[in-house]
């Protein structure tokens, strides 16, 4: 809208309040509660002065009036003053021109805003404008309304459009911010008010859309449609009537062109992923059931992430990048919708307008000192944890009131030169390692050129367009088909590594299965032929998953803490003394951490012990002092550029749950991890564990 179009929509025609005196008291009680209710139910503040304006025609009692005026007032921050020129409540005589009319307050005249009362005539401001549009930001979550304005200064000056949040409207702060210090809105004590309500009645036949910002499943007008930055896909076809604004930058690539192809040809083109690495599987396996599992979030959110790790060179990139061009055409390894140098913020925030898609997020690389590697592996815990626990870090507004919290709402597909740690975040991932070798180059070329004819985003679209006319019954089946899928996988083992691994192939295999049944329908693929091709990926996946228990026993916070104790003894950081003589242990000093050093004086050589002690050692027990053992484990970890993040006494208990500390006693009908025992002549309290799990491996 620009400045051609304030003349229709700023009409100088009067308000009028019909005239009456007949006060019926039932009635007025009547009207009086409806009226409160309305307020009771509402914050906005267009919605207020609604019921405000809508008592000009209810024939109410004057101290009713006056009661509902300062409730409205109250909740909308503005004066009763106001309101009361806004139904017309001053008492005023009707014009001689119209019976039982009152004029509105306020007029456009000389191209300025003007307030007209009992007080006579005062400028309001040296503009006119009007509210174009209502525009309605819909992310799924809230429905944010911003007004989209056009003005003229009085000297005839358009003014540029200005997109105001409605929250934000009453305040008209936003009148220097968007239109410069020409415009001038005038003092007074209730000025502002004015304005703010002299535009919205003088705005006549606001348009009203809706922005959806988000892609991916809303059932609208009692059908299902997946939105995308190009409109929406039905099982009808595509529609251009949405308007979707999934986000700016490369956000805005989440787009589905209309155009036809080949879609026999476009599936076969997709399912190339699965010969990526022939000589590892899992890769393509993983990622196309990746790629197909998404669209069905609505139905079955996705739990779960995908991580391939390799090193530069590698081009796990370029693999995230043709299974990311599905969901749009605009989208390869140098046009990722996040990056793990965005905000912790940034990241949700798009993660939860990427729905029921991939949302790929490139370059984990933790780099940089202790603070700058630490924060980068907070981000990827916080992103996956979110997707894993399917919600976000709750937030409030400035007066206490719950915000939406942000999380994936697609299925996170990572990269990165190292593995995001943690055993439970890890276990919430499938992860895929590859090395400079692993992919085979021509077919990755292959599927970069599917990636930029749009086959791939073809394939996608038609597959949405075939879950499309049977979502609502998806939407009800999916997570029973899951449950099965999952009690099918811990019955044959899938789940050892993890209780999440089983629910991770259940995930994946149904992605699989998806993608099967569309390719066979479509006629891409021959029942016999798919039944082969897939049975292999599923075998792949399968492997995969139960592959993943060495990744998460690196990340086990007991081997953790075994291991980094073990390496504190033998790097000399810290010693165990014998238990009976208080001096270096018979067997394996060197392990315990002492060094045979040279005499004084040419004297015989001698036992040292290495940093602080941690405890004692006999021929079967170790005995460790607390919060020594743990001091010298924590100070290992930072030396390694890492962090124990679990607190003592929670390593204590995991090792108790897992029978590995060989005596415990109970002290008042209290469980005592840490029973007394006299060592050295003292009194002390010691965590007992087997001599054989500090030297060996953990059990």
């Amino acid at each position: 809208m620009d400045d051609r179009d304030l003349p229709s929509v700023i009409e100088v025609t009067p308000a009028t309040v019909p005239a009456g005196n007949v006060i019926d008291l039932g009635a007025d009680l009547a009207a009086a509660k409806a009226y409160e209710a309305r307020i009771a139910d509402t914050d906005d503040y267009g919605d207020l002065v609604g019921v405000a304006q809508s008592m000009s025609s209810a024939r109410l009692s004057p101290a009713t009036t006056h009661r509902l005026l300062r409730l409205i007032a109250a909740k909308a921050s503005t004066t009763t003053d106001l309101l009361a020129d806004l139904v017309g409540a001053r008492g005023r005589s009707a014009p001689s021109g119209g019976a039982g009319e009152v004029d509105m307050p306020y007029r456009v005249d000389d191209g300025r805003l003007w307030l007209v009362d009992d007080d006579g005539r005062r400028q309001l401001a040296n503009f006119v404008a009007a509210i174009a549009e209502e525009i309605v930001n819909d992310d799924g979550a809230t429905q944010d309304v911003t007004f989209r304005l056009a003005g003229r200064l009085a000297d005839g000056t358009p003014l540029p459009p200005a997109e105001v949040r409605a929250a934000e409207y009453p305040s008209m702060a936003w009148v220097p911010v968007a239109w410069g210090a020409r415009a001038v809105v005038h003092a007074g004590p209730s000025t502002r008010d004015h304005v703010r309500a002299a535009i919205q009645m003088l705005s006549r036949d606001v348009r009203r859309r809706t922005v959806y910002g988000h892609t991916g499943w809303r059932e609208i007008s009692g059908a299902w449609v997946y939105l995308h930055g190009g409109g929406a896909i039905t099982a009808d076809g595509h529609r251009d009537d949405l308007e979707v604004d999934v986000g700016s930058g490369h956000m805005s690539r989440y787009r589905f062109a209309a155009d036809a192809g080949d879609l026999r040809a476009d599936i076969r083109a997709s399912l190339r992923l699965l010969a990526v690495a022939p000589d590892y599987p899992a890769l393509g396996a993983v990622m196309l059931a990746a790629v197909y599992r998404a669209p069905l979030g609505a139905a079955a959110p996705c739990d779960h992430g995908a991580f391939i790790a390799g090193p530069t060179g590698s081009r796990k990139s370029e693999v995230a990048g043709v299974a990311l061009a599905h969901f749009g055409r605009g989208f390869d390894a140098r046009h990722f919708p996040a990056n793990f140098a965005d905000t912790e913020n940034d990241l949700e925030a798009k993660s939860f307008a990427a729905k029921d898609a991939l949302y790929a997020v490139d370059d984990f690389l933790p780099a940089g000192s202790a603070t700058d590697v630490a924060r980068i592996h907070a981000k990827a815990d916080r992103l996956f944890r979110g997707a894993g626990n399917q919600s976000g870090r709750g937030r409030r507004t400035a007066d206490l009131r719950q915000r939406p919290a942000y999380y994936p709402r697609g299925l996170v597909v990572a990269t990165g030169e190292d593995i995001p740690r943690g055993h439970s975040l890890r276990a919430r991932m499938a992860i895929l390692e590859v090395g400079r070798l692993t992919i085979d180059n021509a077919v990755l070329g292959d599927l970069q050129g599917a990636a930029r004819s749009g086959e791939l985003e073809r394939a996608m679209a038609g597959y949405i367009r075939w879950l499309a006319g049977d979502m609502a019954d998806w939407v009800t089946a999916a997570p029973g088909y899951l449950r099965a899928l999952r009690e099918r996988a811990i019955a044959d083992g899938v789940g050892a590594c993890h209780p999440r691994a089983a629910d991770i192939y259940a995930s994946l295999a149904l992605g699989l299965d998806l993608a099967r049944q569309y390719a066979v329908d479509a006629g891409a693929l021959a029942d016999d032929e798919a039944a082969e091709m897939f049975a292999a990926a599923e075998t792949a996946i399968r492997v995969a998953v139960a592959a993943q228990g060495d990744l998460q026993s690196e990340q086990d916070e007991v081997t953790q803490f075994i291991g980094l104790l073990r390496s504190a003894l033998t790097a000399g950081a810290c010693h165990l003394c014998d238990v009976t003589t208080q001096g270096a242990p018979t067997e394996r000093p060197n392990f315990w951490g002492w060094r045979v050093v040279p005499g004084a004086d040419g004297g015989p050589d001698i036992d040292r012990a290495l940093g602080g002690r941690i405890g004692w050692v006999d021929a079967v027990r170790v005995y460790l002092d607390g919060p020594a053992a743990y001091a010298a484990v924590q100070g290992m970890a930072r030396s390694m550029g890492g962090h124990v993040a679990t607190t003592e006494a929670t390593i204590w208990r995991r090792l108790h749950d897992r029978g590995l500390l060989a005596e415990t006693t109970k002290e008042a009908g209290k469980l005592r991890l840490a029973p007394q025992r006299r060592i050295g002549g003292v009194k002390r309290r010691v965590y007992v564990l087997g001599r054989a799990l500090i030297e060996g491996d953990v059990a």
